[in-house]
């Protein structure tokens, strides 16, 4: 832990001097920028009485200094904005170590009471696994790392996929750091495009042969009205006739600028992240297929970026008056353009949600590995294989991760497929605690995370708990009601799933003791046919 720490630390200290290094910079640059630009200032006033050519080399001089000190200047304020940025990073690090997780998104908008484990488990709210594991920066990777949490993977090689991964993320500290100085993006990039897909332009049929026939008679009609073959006026008319057609698009091409202008800021955000991965040769299967749907060949998502950032800057080109009598009135630039875009949307447009999942998987898989980074002292589990383990569970000193190393107090537990383990004893001996241990482990485990274990191996089935049943006045259901819905739900759970691990603590709670032990040994023994294993506590 305090390597972890210390090694955080050394990174502020390192990066806080580099900082220094260029606020001092771009201070130098201030008063070198004022200088030069006086001294072309003064030297030009100062030529003037007396002009000569070769004098004028003197404010130039000055001026290619003022623009060269301006230059470096803007490159020391971008580095020192970035090395704030990564201390703060690092110091955000520092305190969710010290058990201050408040600059992190907590994920209170999954809470589900419905969901088979994620409220016993304390998945989400405050102080929540997802509140110590989430460094997403976008929307989609938050929602990507909730996704994980709730779902759990029933393919061994999917969790040796995210645990080769993360362990390749885990040592490219640097770069994570760097990954996440990125500002947070809530924005609707994926909902923009389905809905511009939709979205049909009127280019006018005529913009297709006959448009290139009126443009050359056009530029025919210039060419030989200059040369005086033909009356001027003709150009003239054939001019007029061009900008009456632009003009028919004219709706058309507001609407295309004002889609590619919000198109455009969507992208940027993400543009930097596209750029953080796109210099990294991950070596892991999983990292590398993220890498080929983002930069694919075919549908590169940089490439898509760089054709929208064309399309804006030509539509910004047209903009003047005299800019779009000429592109207008020449070649008909507004149709073409409003074509090019509509190319553009049918290239690029149905791979946006490939690319946006993409991100939102590195994105989360930086938070898995950014947990298993602060924790060295935790190891990744087994997995075991499903046709030919007889275990759920094989645990050596297990501790329960939210607890401090020196006040949680190791277990070892087995489970095998099939069989209910009981845990008993007295109020506040650590049942619950203990339940609460094996579950959030085991999800931990299926996820590819490092858990807080000498040893760990698992086979990967379903999970489901009842831990946390509470009443609801306002739709006039009791405690002990409660108890037999969720009951309910997991029988139900139990016949839809080829095998789960049930974690229950003290199951009807919301009666008296005597029908509390009828109700418990019915119930345990009709579930007890169906596909489980299960932990149970009780007095």
């Amino acid at each position: 832990m305090f390597k972890v720490q210390e090694s955080y630390g050394e990174r502020i200290d390192r990066f806080s001097v580099e900082e220094n290094k260029y606020r001092k910079y771009s201070l130098y640059c201030l008063w070198l920028k004022l200088t030069t630009f006086l001294g072309c200032c003064i030297s030009l006033y100062a030529i003037h009485p007396n002009y000569a050519s070769y004098r004028i080399i003197i404010p130039v001089i000055f001026l290619l200094g003022y623009v060269v000190f301006f230059v470096f200047d803007a490159e020391c304020c971008s580095r020192s904005k970035s090395l704030r940025k990564k201390i703060k990073v690092c110091s955000d690090e520092l305190a969710g170590m010290e058990g201050d997780y408040t600059a992190f998104a907590n994920g209170k908008e999954f809470v589900n009471p419905q969901h088979p484990y994620s409220i016993d488990l304390d998945i989400f709210g405050p102080d929540s696994l997802f509140h110590r594991l989430n460094r997403t920066v976008t929307r989609h990777g938050s929602t990507v790392l909730a996704e994980k949490l709730m779902k759990l993977p029933d393919s061994k090689d999917v969790v040796i996929q995210n645990q080769e991964a993360i362990k390749e993320l885990a040592a490219l500290t640097d770069w994570r750091i760097s990954f996440l100085t990125v500002d947070y993006m809530t924005g609707n990039l994926d909902g923009l495009s389905q809905h511009l897909v939709k979205h049909k332009y009127n280019t006018l049929s005529f913009a297709t042969y006959l448009s290139y026939f009126s443009i050359g008679l056009t530029l025919l009609s210039l060419i030989l009205g200059v040369f005086g073959f033909i009356s001027f006026s003709f150009f003239g008319l054939m001019l007029t006739l061009q900008l009456i057609f632009a003009s028919f698009v004219s709706k058309t091409q507001k609407k295309a600028n004002n889609h590619i202008n919000v198109l455009h800021k969507e992208y940027a955000g993400y543009l930097n992240i596209m750029r953080k991965i796109h210099v990294i040769d991950f070596k892991s299967e999983k990292l590398k297929a993220i890498s080929n749907d983002l930069f694919g060949k075919k549908d590169s998502s940089m490439a898509a970026f760089k054709k929208l950032s064309t399309l804006l800057n030509l539509f910004d080109i047209r903009g003047s008056e005299i800019m779009y009598l000429l592109l207008n009135g020449l070649f008909l630039f507004d149709i073409f353009l409003i074509k090019e875009f509509t190319k553009w949307k049918e290239d690029h447009l149905p791979h946006i949600d490939k690319w946006l999942r993409a991100i939102g998987e590195l994105d989360a898989l930086v938070s898995l590995s950014t947990y298993a980074y602060n924790h060295p002292q935790n190891h990744y589990a087994h997995i075991l294989a499903n046709d030919t383990s007889d275990n759920i569970i094989t645990a050596h000193n297990v501790c329960h991760p939210f607890l401090n190393s020196e006040q949680a107090i190791p277990n070892d537990f087995t489970l095998k497929k099939g069989n209910i383990a009981i845990v008993t004893g007295a109020n506040m001996a650590g049942k619950s605690t203990f339940l609460r241990t094996i579950g959030i482990t085991y999800l931990l485990a299926s996820t590819g995370v490092p858990v807080c274990a000498e040893e760990f191996s698992c086979s990967l089935v379903s999970l489901f708990s009842s831990m946390r049943t509470t009443d609801n006045l306002c739709n006039n259901v009791s405690y002990f009601q409660a108890e037999i819905l969720r009951l309910k739900q997991l029988t139900e759970y139990l016949t839809q799933h080829s095998h789960t691990l049930v974690i229950l603590d003290e199951i009807l709670k919301g009666t008296n003791s005597k029908d509390k032990l009828n109700g418990s040994i019915v119930f345990l023994d009709s579930v007890s046919s169906l596909n489980m294993s299960g932990i149970i506590a009780t007095h």
